[in-house]
């Protein structure tokens, strides 16, 4: 009997312990991305708009805001690389993906579980949603049109070809978001693709 209580205090604890893991990585990954996006908007307000800027490794360089995700995902950095590191301060950039608005997929990860969850709700997700990406320059709106579920090494799911072999638009500006399912597992990818359908001057639009 006392064997059993000592069981169960233990599993209570590890319990708690997990539940105690799991709100520390999501306020530290708020905490994180509310710094890069300060910093990120402190950066564009001292340099010139037609300046190229050159994407550095763990930098964020543009803000994402989806409306059906408005909770978790509104005014997001986005940070050039997929580690972690990138990952716990707002959603990742594939390197060889394109950049916002460019012909090519640009091609974006964000956890689905822990570390700020943006993509928490992902299942809520459904055609004709739009997804923004602000740059210093404009705000890109995507919109949602297909959505499939991959195994990890489906890397093609990033890939320019995507546009003319899945959505079947040849040349076309695509974004790609990518998160773990189901939830709590990284057996598998959910991946939704957008086409570009207007682009909008920065100045005129403030989501």
């Amino acid at each position: 009997m006392f064997a059993g209580w000592i069981l169960l205090a233990s599993g209570a604890l590890l319990l708690a312990g997990w539940f105690g893991w799991l709100r520390w990585t999501n306020v530290d990954a708020q905490r994180r991305a509310t710094v890069e996006r300060q910093n990120l908007l402190t950066t564009w307000s001292t340099i010139p708009l037609d300046e190229p800027v050159p994407l550095q490794a763990g930098e964020s360089f543009a803000l994402l805001y989806i409306p059906r995700l408005r909770d978790n995902v509104w005014g997001l950095p986005i940070l050039h690389g997929v580690s972690d590191v990138e990952l716990r301060a707002g959603v990742g950039h594939y390197p060889s993906s394109s950049r916002p608005g460019e012909v090519g997929n640009f091609a974006l990860a964000g956890h689905r579980t822990a570390h700020g969850e943006p993509f928490s709700a992902f299942d809520a997700l459904q055609d004709g949603d739009e997804v923004i990406v602000r740059t210093p320059k404009a705000h890109y709106v995507y919109t949602l049109v297909r959505d499939q579920i991959v195994n990890p090494r489906d890397v093609w799911v990033i890939t320019p070809q995507v546009a003319t072999s899945m959505l079947d638009t040849p040349s076309a500006s695509i974004i790609t978001l990518i998160t773990c399912t189901p939830k709590w597992s990284t057996r598998q990818r959910w991946v939704w693709w957008g086409v570009l359908t207007r682009t909008v001057d920065t100045a005129t639009m403030r989501p």
